[in-house]
């Protein structure tokens, strides 16, 4: 026993040490910091060198190498992310810009840990994908890797620009920090939900206070500090006023950027979405408009099952603003006229997106749940089945609520499903789960079927998969393949079928009765000539001709005609 306990403690603290080693599947960026000093602080930089390896990945360059690597600096960043979590967020202030896997060249790049995402890393890759389809002005970049530190591997992480002033990210005029003229702008600043960081405070129309956190400029005069106090109260003011025509609120907000951002938001379902990591943007000058935007943090995203209610309606957190905006007709119009164009042109091809990058991830996916198995993502089907039900919930609802539908698509069938054979026999539930094969097809082997009994292939959700019969009179028999057909009729059959093992393939859209004894052989009834063919599995050899043919198998026989 004592023995035993030992060895299980060795085992504990080799995982906690980080024994777990990339795979090799995706790039690897590889830091080692100043005399192995840990990274505690999101406050001061440690000075580092890293190298990062495309991993054959021609895409992308490698930079550095383990004998020439090049200089950095890391910190932590987040709130939340960085206190709640073992797995720890950073930030990375490189010595030269670098185009970091294709991302435009800068100094500055975030290492999202996404130790809160249990749906498969999807939620924030996702949240962008949809701002950049929705045509908002600028979206970080995002490119997955893993990483280690110190030799420690930390798991998949995923690279992003970091939302900051800069002609390739949010493209406003740099204020001077301190300034006492031209404070119209630029500005970057962020609807808070902590009150750590240097902020101006407005009472909401509803008494909730505001924490707006300036990001750009950085430190702000007394001239600075009472123009953005002064036009955030002006906002606020033209949102809540009672005459809901107005169009007060225009002049200050460039609506285009508000429906654009607020869709993205709809569509995460993010509870969030106006609570913290909202930004906004001013560029300099008269007639200029604070903008929506960048997208950032959709780590709170889908947590409220499928969709039923907008964001604002018994939201979990306080939402800035958007439920006394969207009472505005002319908000809502243009809402409707983006999401008509979404539908038609923006969200078809967003389920191979999201497929892509799963397949993309995989591997590194299982080696990151084996360094951090206590942050889930271990089911990929499960996840991604989850994944596309609430965004396909979401669309779905959305497009009841504003007039136009979408006409959804599924995930790509593949081993991201779970996927079942539900029947009158197991009262149309999951108890029956396929097993998902390496070329992409799925087995449920000893199944029996009774004359009178129905099923379809489907999973959990009845939406992301549901495959049944092209028509009333199928009936599906032994060694044939069966054409299946989307949201088809009740698949039934004529004779008992037992022991068998039903073969489903998705791209082929197919369903296989095989039998797993195999058929022994093949002769001619007594009107033709008596010859026996050898059978490779459910294939006929050779046959001279269609005929009625004796199937001998596992001891029986049987007619069938070919």
């Amino acid at each position: 026993m004592r023995k035993i306990l030992v060895l299980t403690l060795s085992a504990a603290a080799c995982l906690a040490a980080g024994a777990e080693n990339p795979s090799g599947t995706i790039p690897t960026l590889r830091i080692n910091t100043e005399n192995g000093a840990e990274v505690n602080s999101k406050e001061t930089y440690l000075n580092a060198t890293y190298y990062l390896d495309n991993n054959g990945d021609d895409s992308f360059a490698s930079l550095g190498s383990s004998d020439s690597p090049l200089n950095t600096q890391i910190k932590g960043r987040g709130n939340w992310s960085w206190n709640g979590f073992d797995k720890k967020p950073y930030r990375l202030k490189l010595a030269e810009k670098q185009p970091m896997l294709g991302m435009k060249k800068s100094k500055h790049f975030g290492l999202l840990a996404h130790a809160d995402d249990n749906l498969y890393f999807m939620r924030n890759i996702l949240g962008f994908e949809l701002s950049r389809r929705l045509g908002l002005a600028w979206t970080p970049a995002d490119r997955p890797l893993e990483l280690t530190i110190n030799g420690d591997y930390k798991g998949l992480y995923l690279l992003t620009e970091l939302v900051r002033v800069d002609k390739d990210r949010v493209n406003v005029t740099e204020q001077t920090d301190l300034a006492t003229t031209d404070c119209d702008g630029g500005w970057l600043v962020e609807i808070d939900n902590y009150d750590t960081d240097p902020h101006v405070t407005v009472r909401e129309g509803n008494g909730y206070d505001i924490w707006f956190t300036y990001k750009s400029p950085e430190e702000l005069s007394n001239e600075q500090e009472n123009y953005l106090r002064s036009q955030m109260q002006a906002i606020n003011n033209a949102i809540y006023a009672s005459d809901k025509n107005s169009t007060a609120w225009e002049d200050l907000i460039d609506i285009e950027s508000a429906a654009r951002y607020y869709i993205v938001q709809e569509i995460m379902d993010d509870h969030e979405s106006y609570h913290g990591s909202c930004y906004l943007y001013r560029d300099r000058g008269d007639g200029q408009k604070w903008h929506f935007g960048p997208v950032w943090d959709f780590g709170a995203s889908y947590q409220r099952g499928d969709k039923s209610k907008f964001i604002w309606q018994d939201a979990l957190f306080h939402q800035v603003w958007i439920g006394e905006l969207y009472k505005f007709p002319r908000f809502q119009q243009k809402v409707k006229e983006i999401w008509a164009d979404f539908c038609d042109n923006q969200y078809p091809g967003l389920m191979k997106y999201i497929s892509d990058y799963a397949d993309l991830i995989e591997t590194a996916a299982d080696h990151n749940y084996r360094r951090w198995p206590q942050y889930g993502n271990g089911d990929r089907q499960a996840t991604m089945a989850t994944v596309a039900q609430r965004l396909n919930s979401a669309v779905n609802w959305l497009g009841g609520q504003w007039g136009y539908r979408a006409v959804l698509e599924t995930l790509p069938v593949s081993q991201t499903q779970t996927v079942y054979v539900r029947g009158s026999f197991n009262s149309w539930g999951t108890s029956d789960r396929m097993t998902a094969n390496s070329d992409g097809t799925y087995t449920l082997s000893g199944f029996t079927l009774n004359p009178g009994e129905e099923f379809k292939i489907a999973t959990e959700d009845w939406q992301t998969i549901d495959y049944g019969a092209t028509d009333d009179n199928t009936r599906i028999r032994k060694g044939v393949t069966f054409p299946l057909k989307r949201s088809g009729k009740n698949i039934s059959c004529d004779t008992r079928l037992e022991n068998v093992n039903l073969i489903f393939d998705p791209t082929a859209e197919t369903l296989l009765v095989s039998n797993p004894s195999g058929i022994d052989s093949i002769g001619g009834d007594a009107d033709e000539t008596p010859e026996i063919y050898t059978l490779t599995g459910m294939r006929v050899a050779s046959m001279t001709s269609p005929g009625i043919y004796i199937l001998k198998y596992s001891g029986r026989t049987e007619k069938v005609a070919f």
